[in-house]
């Protein structure tokens, strides 16, 4: 190196911030008596930090006395040639017994990665070799299953920085720390997105005028998209930006047959996401292709939205009833520009309980919790209902632990309901005085109400089970028969008025006192402003951003299991496979990778379902089998003691346990890559 090029490379090394997992892997594999091949693939959407990071552990391979050569796709030659001359320069006249490679951004260069790996590497005399590769792609499957290589794989997903290490970075940046929560939400910690917004920062503009800035937008868009194929490519990744998922079906609604092409290229792009339902694209990715097209053409984004809309109400009218609530979560999601809504909702990233139907089992946990949340009174009516309508209940069940967070009802009321009510509950009496005097029912004409909304050590408060109770409604009001009013009530409308406004819900200046509480009654005539009407108007303010009110905060999101944590929980559930009670708590059960199987409703099953298909990858590969047969005496059909399994194995003890530590570890790796893919 040049003296300005060490200067570069020190400075460069000093303003890294974060990544400390990452770096303490890679630190391990450049230790003395580590093995004498490493390779890491490090993958994740554009700007997310793969080049930092690589530039990290060249500077740590150098210190440790490895010399070191880094090829990088976006300024080399592409042919194999220049690439081999790149790495003689680096290494001529120098001792190679310690050798790194660092490949930058192989997704430019196809082909790069084998090259280095089945060309380049073994062509070294070296004692040892760290490869570390960077890709927005995750690694290929052939070199997954390359029984050479597959053994000193380490594959390392980035994902945002955490609000501290987002302070950090902003920090060295020179930003104010006034601006570090407000630019950590804004871009979610991506690092790139952060390191832009901080240069702007520092020139002293306010934030939100920098956020709906075109040059910032650009900037960071084209970190995820350089190029798309076609204006129908945009538009469809567009559309995928504009809704909470995106299926094949979505776009076959909109595009007819280039769905599926459409799809495939969407699916195949860095910043996608799978989930059980479709595709997302990364959180910072969804904001400036949505805010891009809105700035350049609030005209066509309009259009878009209606058009993409009407799919998706058809889709609500047409679902299976336990399909509606799913349904009607994507509607939601089309309120996501505006900001009042936004206050009341976590956009459904809080996946840490389920809304599950009412057991008889339930009920004295239900009417206890009532009694601790607002008192004897209000767990009396509890009881009550859940006699006569128990099936407007569900509960809020913990899906580590399965404890009962809380509960919702609501109540779908007739005449016969209605009259039952009125003589023990003051909500149904002061529901039946309003709509006498403003608008009687008709014969055969329903209510429903929200009677309760009760979440323990949180009473009335805004909490992620928001999102679950608006979706609950929103489907009921959309397709109950012959629905004639919808009602909600609230002790706290100095919270709860602007959402119910917004919501087209007037207050209906009726109250009524329980248990030392005074609740407000909201209400909707659904034969004066119909169904088609409200949705009208709803439509008309997803679209309009300006601020109402500003309410509570929401609660701060849900960390995601480290490594470690990850391994131990993955051994606890195999310790605990024939005990589904147990399996139910499982910390497994709050991870991303859950969400995304055919059972998610059923943590503990979907989880079960992976590991057995894993398991039978094992059983099906000779090379591999043994490791089932370990992994099934021990965990999946256990025999009485270990020592039994090894014996019904034929094995020594010490081989039976070898095989089972390679067991439980393919199959923790694996859920780690579907945690993290």
């Amino acid at each position: 190196m040049t003296e300005l090029a060490q200067h570069l490379s020190q400075v460069r090394h000093r303003s890294i911030v974060g990544r400390v997992e990452e770096r303490e892997l890679f630190r391990a594999a450049i230790a003395d008596g580590a093995p004498p091949l490493s390779i890491f693939w490090i993958h994740g959407p554009g700007g997310i930090g793969k080049t930092t990071l690589l530039s990290a552990f060249d500077a740590d391979a150098r210190d440790r006395g490895f010399v070191s050569a880094m090829l990088s796709s976006d300024e080399m030659d592409p042919a194999p040639a220049a690439w081999r001359a790149t790495v003689e320069r680096a290494f001529a006249g120098r001792p190679t017994s310690l050798t790194a490679i660092f490949a930058d951004a192989c997704e430019k260069r196809p082909g790069i990665d084998a090259w280095v790996l089945k060309e380049l590497v073994p062509s070294f005399r070296a004692d040892r070799v760290v490869v570390a590769l960077s890709s927005r792609d995750p690694p290929p499957i052939a070199l997954r299953a390359d029984p050479a290589y597959s053994p000193a794989l380490r594959v390392v997903s980035l994902r945002n920085m955490s609000p501290e290490e987002s302070a950090s970075l902003l920090a060295a940046r020179g930003v104010a720390e006034s601006s570090f929560r407000a630019a950590h939400d804004a871009t979610y910690g991506h690092p790139l997105g952060l390191a832009l917004l901080g240069d702007l920062l520092k020139e002293g503009r306010p934030i939100d005028e920098l956020l709906a800035s075109p040059d910032l937008i650009r900037a960071i868009l084209t970190t995820f998209v350089e190029t798309v194929p076609s204006p129908r490519h945009r538009e469809a990744l567009e559309i995928a930006a504009h809704v909470l998922t995106t299926d094949e079906g979505l776009l076959r609604a909109l595009f007819g047959d280039e769905a599926g092409p459409l799809f495939a290229w969407m699916r195949n792009l860095s910043f996608m996401r799978p989930t059980a339902e479709g595709i997302v694209p990364h959180d910072l990715a969804r904001d400036v292709l949505d805010a891009d097209l809105f700035w350049r053409d609030r005209a066509r984004y309009s259009e878009m939205h209606s058009r993409v809309r009407k799919v998706i109400v058809d889709r609500i009218l047409s679902a299976p009833p336990s399909r509606r609530m799913h349904a009607f979560r994507d509607l939601v999601f089309m309120h996501r520009r505006s900001s009042l809504y936004a206050k009341f909702t976590t956009w459904f990233n809080e996946k840490t309980f389920a809304l599950t139907e009412v057991s008889e089992a339930d009920r004295p946990a239900l009417v206890d919790l009532a009694r601790r949340v607002d008192g004897e009174a209000c767990a009396e009516l509890v009881a009550f209902w859940l006699e006569r309508q128990r099936a407007a209940f569900r509960v809020f069940r913990n899906v580590t632990n399965g404890a009962l967070e809380g509960l919702t009802c609501l109540l779908t009321l007739d005449d016969a309901l209605l009259a039952a009510g009125a003589e023990r509950d003051p909500a149904i009496r002061e529901v039946t005085r309003f709509v006498e005097r403003a608008a009687p029912r008709r014969e055969g004409e329903v209510i429903l109400l929200l009677r309760w909304t009760l979440i323990d050590g949180a009473p009335h408060q805004i909490t992620p089970h928001t999102d679950a109770i608006a979706v609950m409604n929103g489907a009921a009001w959309l397709t109950t028969p012959k629905l004639a009013w919808a009602f909600m009530l609230t002790p706290r409308p100095d919270i709860w008025a602007p959402l119910w406004t917004y919501l087209d819900f007037a207050s209906c200046n009726a109250r009524f006192t329980l248990d030392d509480l005074t609740y407000e009654v909201f209400g909707h005539d659904f034969r004066a402003v119909t169904r088609e009407m409200w949705l009208e108007r709803m439509e008309q303010r997803e679209l309009d951003a300006a601020p109402v009110v500003e309410p509570a905060a929401l609660p701060p999101p849900r960390l995601a299991l480290s490594m470690d944590d990850f391994s131990e929980a993955v051994r606890a559930f195999l310790r605990d496979f024939t005990r589904p009670s147990a399996l139910a708590k499982s910390p497994l059960a709050r991870c991303r990778f859950v969400e995304r199987c055919s059972a998610a409703d059923k943590p503990e099953e979907a989880i079960r379902d992976r590991v057995l298909g894993i398991a039978r990858e094992l059983r099906d590969d000779p090379r591999t089998e043994k490791l089932y047969r370990a992994l099934e005496l021990t965990y999946l059909k256990p025999a009485p003691t270990q020592e039994i399994a090894a014996d019904r194995l034929g094995l020594p003890f010490s081989t039976y346990r070898r095989h089972l530590t390679n067991a439980v570890r393919h199959v923790t790796e694996r859920l780690w890559d579907l945690e993290v893919s």
